[in-house]
């Protein structure tokens, strides 16, 4: 959670590291398919949450110009400042490849 609000807040770039382990859960393979194409992992931030949150960037959004809702400008800045590095350790068929090709 801290690296999308580095990226969608703070506007840095961010790196975020995931290795072929780390998917033996399909739905962990959704969510990052959701932020990958989206900018947004749906649920994350309740409601509550993300008011106070997207506060700093209101005036942001209006200065660039952006037409839409608050929380479409912090999933587009996500979307633009977050990127994610898979790494694929092992040759072999691992639970990561048998959830893609699923």
């Amino acid at each position: 959670m801290q690296a999308m609000q580095t990226a969608g807040i703070e506007g840095q770039q961010v790196v975020l590291l995931l290795e072929d382990h780390q998917f033996v859960d399909p739905q962990f393979l959704e969510l990052t398919n959701s932020l990958l194409s989206a900018g947004e992992v749906p649920g994350l931030y309740t409601p509550e949450e993300l008011e106070p949150l997207l506060a700093p960037i209101k005036d942001q959004a209006s200065d660039a110009g952006f037409r839409g809702t608050i929380a479409q400008y912090f999933a587009s800045r996500k979307y633009n400042m977050f990127e994610i590095l898979f790494c694929v350790i092992d040759i072999q068929v691992t639970a990561f490849q048998f959830n893609v090709f699923e």
